[in-house]
């Protein structure tokens, strides 16, 4: 902010406005040829009669055809304005609600000699707010159209504040620092010896508060500071348009809200998002005369004001996003698909690689849909695109042709429907691959936008390397064996060829089996006997990841960047293995009495003897037992032990090894011998009358063969 004494011939217009000798800068070519995308104004903002002022506001057209059919409007371009631009009564704010508005604004190329700036405001005073008491005699200066006057050296704050919009927040953008001492100068709200330069700091225009009285160095009692909540220190008036993110936190109770509001975060010369420089700062809505109550059911206006002195600037803004008319996202995954992986900034892929960009726009509310949105998307030579579609939140499809696809310059769609609460999102799909390059090529970032009539936004695309393809083949070698015993090993060896030279240290060999064990990747190792043999590699495949039977083996080799050789298998057969597996440690026929006819007595519990057998089929199986006599401390066991089979055949098993069981291989895994014995069949104690009574002990012997015994 600034005022500077007016020299020259003052001529007072029809409308009170003071003209010193002006030389009007007019919108500077620069500004309209570089502006930026933006929305269509119309319906947005009126441009009010200013009381006793001539409104410097105006609506101005793009002259850059990569945004034709923008408009900006602008506040100020000549010495000695006052401009404001309010929104419509249709397009309040609800504060109630949070919300994000995003913009271009331009503060000329005057760098020191700019001045003085312009404001961002929400108020609740009305369509035609502006600073009172501007006059032929009383220059805007440091008012910015927003803030107070202070041009009476006996003014008090609430005399100040009283001058100011009412009912009003402002954020500034001020070009010029206002550093007077003298009292009713009105040129010293920059005093504190923080403020360094052009900045950005907010407070309430009406609020006494806002004011610091201080001791006048001459010209009356006292001179003025404003407090600068959320300081930002940076250059404006640097012939760069400068764009600017307010975001809306709306209270949760009471009258409490938060707004952040972010500069430079996005590069004007490309679009990309950028860091920026923020400052989140609480605004009570109490202050803008609303009330818990009230502030869902009272919106309010908001736009920008802005004034020069002797010294002036072109000030523009370009909207790409209003303040609660629409609430809408844009976000794009980038994924090579032949390497099954997400590109981001830095990463690389191969030519030739499948590509797929994902486009995701998101609808979450506002006053009205999101119309007429066209797809801007420039694009890279070195990626092209052979499909697109898009997919409707409603359920909704629709195809790009192929000519839009194809334009290797930019791929223009409008989409066929509008984004609203009924049809909340749209999903626009591209497929494509990388050239097929001959040396490392880059792909730079992209900025690329989704232009509606009343909503812009815009996604950049990452910045990646496409290295040129390597063609890798596989063979596994005719001399590997495809049997192997339980508890062994197989070595399985391999021979990997490229059109381009490669070192061992760079191949990943990747294995899978059918039977769903897994083998951990190894770098590429040579020969069983040399490892340094460039282009083999060797494996010792342990019989335990195998499974009886026939296992498919599977190979392929990725290099260091992702290119993938073709997948060669061999089929691996683990030879069956015939052994024990449980055998009960001891058996009892109970406690017995004697009697005068032979008795056969079964076990007091199951036999628990298994046979497991993980041959294929087409083999047999025989268990044997052989029983010796059973002895008590005086006497040998008048009978023994038999076996009697299913036909009721009763043997012997005393020192006379006896087929209990028999099988076939491959209809299971483990049987279970006795699991079919009952109280006519199986293993029984033979206890002769001749028995003399006492506790009898013995043991038998089991055996398990692949061939019958003679």
């Amino acid at each position: 902010m600034k005022l500077r004494q007016v020299l020259g011939i003052i001529i007072t217009l029809g409308l009170g406005m003071i003209v010193a000798n002006p030389t009007a800068q007019a919108t500077d070519s620069a500004a309209l040829s570089s502006m930026p995308r933006g929305v269509s104004l119309d319906g947005v903002f009126g441009i009010p009669n200013l009381s006793g002022l001539s409104n410097s506001a105006t609506v101005v057209n793009s002259a850059n055809s990569v945004s034709s059919g923008t408009q900006g409007v602008q506040i100020t371009d000549a010495a000695n304005q006052v401009g404001a631009t309010w929104s419509t009564d249709d397009n309040k704010i609800d504060l109630s609600k949070n919300f994000k508005a995003s913009m271009w604004m331009y503060f000329g190329n005057r760098g020191s000699d700019a001045g003085d700036g312009m404001a961002f405001v929400i108020q609740n005073s009305g369509a035609s707010a502006i600073t009172s008491g501007l006059s032929s005699t009383n220059s805007p200066g440091q008012t910015l159209g927003v803030w107070g006057m202070d041009n009476n050296a006996s003014a008090d704050t609430s005399t100040i504040a009283g001058k100011a919009i009412q009912n009003s927040w402002a954020v500034e953008f001020d070009e010029y620092l206002n550093k007077d001492t003298v009292g009713g100068h009105n040129s010293s709200f920059d005093r504190p010896s923080t403020i360094t330069g052009p900045h950005l700091a907010s407070n309430y225009p009406g609020d006494t508060r806002s004011y610091v009285q201080h001791p006048a160095s001459s010209g009356g009692s006292f001179y003025y500071t404003i407090t600068h909540n959320g300081l930002i220190q940076t250059a404006l008036s640097d012939g760069s348009w400068h764009h600017l993110t307010l975001q809306w936190q709306a209270p949760t109770s009471g009258t409490a809200g938060t707004m952040t509001y972010t500069i430079n975060d996005k590069d004007p010369s490309t679009g990309a998002k950028t860091t920026g420089e923020s400052q989140s700062v609480p605004v009570d809505v109490s202050k803008l005369g609303l009330t818990a109550s009230t502030i869902a059911t009272t919106p309010v206006w908001w736009g920008f004001t802005g004034s020069t002195g002797a010294l002036y600037a072109n000030n523009m803004v370009v909207f790409e996003s209003i303040p609660g008319l629409i609430d809408a996202d844009a976000a794009l995954k980038v994924n090579d698909t032949t390497q099954d992986k997400v590109i981001t900034d830095g990463s690389t892929v191969n030519g030739n690689d499948e590509l797929s960009y994902k486009y995701e726009l998101k609808y979450n509310g506002g006053k009205v849909n999101w119309k007429a949105i066209q797809a801007s998307l420039d694009q890279n030579q070195n990626v092209t695109f052979s499909a697109g579609n898009i997919a409707y939140g409603d359920g909704g499809t629709e195809a790009l042709s192929a000519s839009e696809v194809a334009d290797t310059a930019t791929i223009s769609h409008t989409l066929a429907k509008e984004l609203s609460a009924d049809n909340d999102s749209a999903t626009l799909t591209l497929t494509g691959k990388a050239a097929n390059v001959k040396a490392a090529t880059s792909v730079g970032s992209t900025t690329q936008y989704f232009d509606g009539n009343n909503y812009l936004t815009s996604v950049t695309t990452p910045a990646f390397t496409i290295q040129p393809s390597r063609n890798l083949t596989l063979s596994l070698d005719s001399a590997n064996a495809t049997t192997v015993n339980p508890n062994g090993t197989i070595n399985l060896a391999g021979k990997l060829t490229a059109d381009s030279t490669f070192a061992n240290s760079d191949m990943t060999v990747h294995t899978t089996l059918d039977n769903g064990n897994t083998i951990d990747n190894f770098t590429m190792n040579g020969t069983s006997s040399n490892a340094s043999a460039n282009g083999a590699f060797n494996l010792a495949l342990p019989a335990s990841k195998l499974t009886t039977g026939s296992n498919k083996v599977s190979f392929y080799v990725t290099d260091s960047n992702g290119n993938k050789s073709n997948v060669v298998s061999t089929t691996i057969t683990l030879a069956g293995e015939l052994g024990f597996g449980t055998v009960s440690s001891a058996i009892s026929f109970g406690n017995n009495e004697v009697s005068t006819n032979e008795m056969l007595l079964p076990a007091t519990a199951g036999w628990d003897i298994d046979v497991n057998d993980f041959r294929a089929g087409g083999s047999k199986w025989y268990v044997y037992a052989t029983a010796s006599p059973l002895t008590s401390d005086q006497h040998t066991l008048a009978g023994g032990m038999v076996y009697v089979d299913a036909a009721g055949n009763q043997t012997s098993m005393t020192n006379h090894s006896t087929l209990v069981a028999s099988g076939d291989s491959g209809s299971s895994e483990t049987h279970h011998i006795g699991s079919d014995w009952n109280s006519t069949q199986g293993i029984f104690l033979d206890v002769q009358p001749t028995t003399y009574a006492g506790t009898y002990t013995g043991t038998v012997d089991w055996s398990l063969a692949n061939t019958p015994t003679n």
